[in-house]
């Protein structure tokens, strides 16, 4: 499989640049090219030569090419191709007039001034508008062509007639599709595409993006030697053919190194979102585009757990691409956008995460609930370093010991702060906020499996790890699902709880085809102000007791009689039967056909 990430250069072994942390962008000197701003990524698994992925990146830095301000046409795409075959990651730029710009890395951050890409002398230019160029080997010949996407719809090839080093092309020609016409792409699409190895079988696919609408897939139904491109397949995550909006760049990349082709996309908003694929379970010879199965989506953040928004320095749009732009064995985002600039994305390295949490949580042994009450910034560095690792876990960790590695760390930590992040009872007057952070530890431990979520052995695991005794610990085995109350639930209201979840049949909280019915329900009152949790699924309920009329509010027509009932219960009832209704009667055709055909009886 050669997937983007299959088209850049092992890693080489140079000096680190010295960066220094910084709370907004400032430049960094590259030798003899002038100020670079910079982010990079490290990971907790780096061995060798072998390139790692992350999620959690600094604060951008720009890019800063020569002394003049380069011009890309007010628009920038970027792509990180190894232009000379000399082991360096350079920078291949579509820009928003038609243009294609070819910036030479010359190695430790040292970056020359952009030359334009030149065809029979003179500088290659294709429409006026907004243009994606990608450097792939599309006939088949061992050296990398230049596609282009061009004039909203447009797609151009360049054949490679020089060398592997010195790239020489030929005019353009279209793309064929399977028919033997012209491959265009929909209108709207502003020429927004990626080119890889998508399924898997050996040739050059593509992925188009659009002003707004779904990612759509072109397979390639010939050969690596003569391609023929299928109609579109809208890309689907899990069951779902997603929409997204606006100006949706995709690129195609192995973003968590598991061997198996992932797409990223920035939006007109400045965000950037991850979709990690699995390898398909079609076992027939030849597979539609969308059959990777895209099944984890996450959004890339800063180190406070905000995700990532380089909208007020790149103007609208963001247009990924990865690489390992320093050769430190993590991959990095260089990104561009509609102003025509370029920013350079430094990941932040796991180890460095845990590290920092180690540092805060034993500098604040005696007073952390007291310690978030007081730090809005201790509030948002804390949990934004939870998020980053929560979001590792989701689709980084691709061994057995790189779980185990993660997994005994947050076991340490539960069990030396076992006051703060183990089940128990805090006043939430003054230690507010601490039921929360527990709980987004209790949400990693989940993710920490050996393969199988709902394992009894991993369930048991984390019932033992986070303290869950009784009820508790019960409706954890049976069900996945964490009770967050603070210690304060009462013996009738974990009784209601395990009688409602009873009530759901394990058939439907066990598939994993869509999102969890309910791994989280938080009994609001009993935790006072909280935090923003990242789990996999759940409801908020209120605190009355169970058993006993909580309300007369009813909802039923005037002549109606009102009445009292178990408001606890209730809620209970009315929350998860919406998460029931939204994760699987909606989401799942098998699930949505029985719903309405039992609904028609009624």
């Amino acid at each position: 499989m050669t997937c983007a990430a299959d088209r850049l250069p092992r890693p080489s072994r140079f000096p680190h640049p010295v960066v220094c942390p910084m709370p907004s962008p400032l430049p960094l000197i590259a030798r003899g090219f002038g100020p670079i701003l910079a982010l990079v990524a490290t990971s907790l698994f780096a061995q060798g030569p072998a390139r790692t992925g992350t999620t959690s990146f600094e604060p951008a830095i720009e890019i800063s090419l020569g002394t003049e301000p380069p011009d890309f046409g007010q628009h920038a795409v970027t792509r990180l191709v190894d232009w000379g075959r000399d082991g360096q990651d350079d920078l291949l730029i579509g820009a928003g007039d038609g243009r294609i710009w070819l910036v030479r890395n010359h190695g430790q951050l040292r970056f020359a001034k952009p030359e334009p890409v030149m065809l029979n002398g003179l500088p290659l230019r294709l429409g006026n508008r907004l243009t994606t160029a990608c450097y792939v080997d599309l006939n088949g010949d061992q050296l990398n062509d230049l596609l282009v996407a061009h004039s909203d719809n447009e797609l151009s090839l360049l054949l490679n007639l020089g060398t592997a080093t010195e790239p020489s092309f030929a005019p353009p020609v279209p793309l064929p599709a399977t028919d033997g016409t012209e491959l265009r792409l929909p209108e709207g699409c502003g020429g927004r595409i990626d080119a890889g190895d998508w399924d898997g079988d050996g040739d050059i696919d593509l992925v188009a993006g659009a002003f707004s609408g779904p990612i759509r897939c072109y397979s390639n139904q010939g050969t690596a030697q003569s391609p023929r491109f299928s109609e579109a397949t809208a890309l689907r995550v899990g069951l779902t053919e997603s929409q997204y909006s606006y100006n949706v760049h995709p690129t195609l990349f192995d973003i968590n190194q598991d061997g198996v082709c992932d797409v990223a996309y920035g939006l007109n908003w400045g965000t950037i979102s991850m979709l990690l694929a699995t390898k398909s379970t079609d076992t027939s010879a030849r597979v539609a585009a969308a059959t990777p199965q895209l099944v984890t989506q996450l959004t890339p953040s800063w180190p406070d757990g905000k995700s990532i928004d380089l909208r007020a320095i790149a103007g609208d749009d963001a247009t990924p691409t990865f690489g390992d732009l320093d050769q430190d064995g993590t991959l990095d985002i260089v990104s561009g956008g509609r102003n025509g600039r370029l920013f350079w994305l430094r990941g932040i390295p796991p180890t460095r995460s845990l590290d920092r949490l180690t540092t805060i949580m034993r500098e604040h042994t005696a007073d952390l609930g007291a310690a978030l009450r007081r730090s809005d910034d201790l509030r948002d560095e804390l949990l934004g370093l939870h998020h980053g690792m929560y979001r590792l876990c989701q689709g980084f960790l691709n061994t057995p010991a790189s779980r185990q590695t993660i997994r005994q760390w947050y076991v340490a930590h539960l069990n030396e702060h076992a006051r703060w992040l183990k089940h128990g009872s805090h006043d939430i007057a003054s230690q507010p906020y601490v039921p929360s952070l527990a709980c987004q530890t209790w949400t990693i431990l989940m993710l920490l499996h050996d393969g199988d979520p709902d394992a009894p052995g991993h369930r048991q695991f984390v019932a033992e790890t986070i303290g869950f005794s009784g009820r508790l610990r019960e409706i954890l085995i049976d069900f996945g699902t964490l009770i967050v109350e603070n210690g304060r639930a009462t013996p009738n209201q974990l009784e209601t709880l395990f009688s409602y979840l009873q009530q759901i049949p394990p058939v439907l909280l066990s598939d994993r085809s869509v999102p969890a019915v309910t791994e989280v329900i938080t009994i609001g009152e009993y935790l006072g102000p909280r935090l923003e949790v990242l789990h996999a699924g759940g409801v908020n309920i209120f605190a009355d007791e169970s058993g006993k009329p909580g309300s007369s509010e009813n909802p039923f027509p005037k002549d109606f009689r009102p009445c009292e009932n178990d408001y606890f219960g209730l809620v209970l009832a009315h929350e998860l039967n919406h998460r029931v209704d939204a994760t699987r009667f909606v989401a799942v055709p098998k699930y949505n056909e029985r719903y309405w055909k039992h609904l028609r009886k009624i």
